[in-house]
């Protein structure tokens, strides 16, 4: 469990560095697109951090027992995690479409973070 801790942690603070990051340049554009950048963010940070609770939570609970438990309960949080990401967008959109740019660029920098991350982890 060890190790998806330390990538967890590793994966959500690059997240919110990228995402600061991007919405500081969205800021010398005004408010409304650095909020709207932070919320394009939040599209790609809240669904990693709940799935990342829910695997830490499978890996406890019977992750050690039965395998084949734990992929269920990873693919089930998985299944969710883009069912909030989809409806995050949605939320997102309807509010505050016309800050379109600007929520792509922060939902793009949390994802690249994620992959990131993720992929240096598993050399």
């Amino acid at each position: 469990m060890q190790g998806l801790d330390s990538t967890a942690r590793s994966v959500l603070t690059w997240q919110l560095v990228l995402s600061v990051l991007v919405a500081a340049l969205f800021f010398l554009e005004g408010k409304e697109k650095a909020l709207a950048s932070l919320a394009g963010s939040a599209i790609a940070i809240v669904p990693t951090a709940l799935t990342y609770l829910r695997a830490r939570q499978a890996l406890a609970g019977v992750g050690v027992r039965d395998p084949q438990q734990y992929v269920r309960m990873l693919n089930r949080a998985q299944f969710a995690k883009y069912g909030m990401t989809t409806l995050l967008f949605a939320l997102v959109m309807s509010r505050s479409a016309e800050h379109f740019i600007a929520i792509m660029a922060g939902f793009t920098a949390g994802l690249a973070a994620y992959w990131v991350v993720i992929g240096s982890a598993t050399k």
